[in-house]
C-alpha cells in the first residue's frame, strides 16, 4: 500500500493567513499614526519631502520612481495616506482569507514599499524591510487564481519553496552577521547575551 506524502498546501494556506494578518496590523498602525508623523501638518510632512526629493532627482537627471519606487510620487498628502492605509488593511484582510493571493501579494508589496518610503525615519526598521522582502517572495509562493479551496490547489513548486527557505536563511544569517560586524566587543567575545535581553527595546 502506497503512503501519500504530506504536501505543503496547508502550510502555505496558514502562511498566507498570517502574512495577511501582519499586513493588516502594519497598515492599521501606519494609518493611525500617518497624519501626525508624515501628514501635511505632521512632524515630517511627506508632501514636502517628496517635493524636495523630486527637485534633487530632476537636477541629477534621475528617474523619480526608478530611484525611489513609491506610489507617493502621484500623491503624498493626507488623502493619499488614508488611501494607502485603507487599501493595505483591506488587502491584508482579503489575503488572510485566501482571495487572489498572488495578485494581492504584488499589490501589498507595492503598497508597503510605498509606505516605507513615505514613512521616512519612522519606518526604517528591520521588520519593515523583512515584510517587504517576505511579501515579494510570497508572490512566487502563492497559488494562482482568484480563489480555490485547499483541496483543489496545486502543490507549491520546489523553486518557490526554496525561495522561502532562502528568505529564512538570510534573516537568520544576517541577524548574526550584523552583530558580529558591529564592532561591539561583547558580540565578538560572546558575552553580549549576558545582558542583551534585559536591554533590547522589544517585547519578550
Amino acid at each position: 500500500m502506497s503512503v501519500r506524502q504530506p504536501g505543503h498546501r496547508l502550510q502555505r494556506r496558514v502562511f498566507f493567513a498570517l502574512l495577511g494578518a501582519v499586513h493588516v496590523i502594519a497598515f492599521a498602525s501606519f494609518w493611525a499614526q500617518a497624519h501626525g508623523l508624515v501628514g501635511e501638518g505632521g512632524i515630517s510632512p511627506a508632501v514636502e519631502t517628496f517635493a524636495q526629493m523630486g527637485r534633487v532627482l530632476s537636477a541629477r537627471g534621475e528617474g523619480a520612481f526608478t530611484t525611489v519606487p513609491t506610489l507617493a510620487w502621484w500623491g503624498a498628502g493626507d488623502t493619499a495616506l488614508h488611501v494607502f492605509g485603507a487599501a493595505g488593511v483591506v488587502g491584508g484582510l482579503l489575503l488572510a482569507v485566501g482571495v487572489a493571493p498572488r495578485v494581492l501579494c504584488a499589490v501589498l508589496w507595492l503598497l508597503y514599499l510605498s509606505v516605507f518610503h513615505v514613512g521616512g525615519p519612522f519606518l526604517r526598521f528591520q521588520w519593515d524591510i523583512l515584510l517587504i522582502e517576505a511579501t515579494f517572495a510570497a508572490i512566487f509562493y502563492a497559488p494562482a487564481g482568484l480563489w480555490r479551496p485547499l483541496a483543489a490547489q496545486d502543490e507549491p513548486s520546489a523553486a518557490s519553496l526554496w525561495v522561502m527557505r532562502l528568505l529564512v536563511f538570510k534573516v537568520m544569517l544576517m541577524s548574526g552577521v550584523v552583530k558580529l560586524t558591529s564592532g561591539d566587543p561583547t558580540w565578538a567575545d560572546g558575552t553580549a547575551l549576558d545582558y542583551h535581553y534585559w536591554t533590547q527595546p522589544l517585547p519578550h
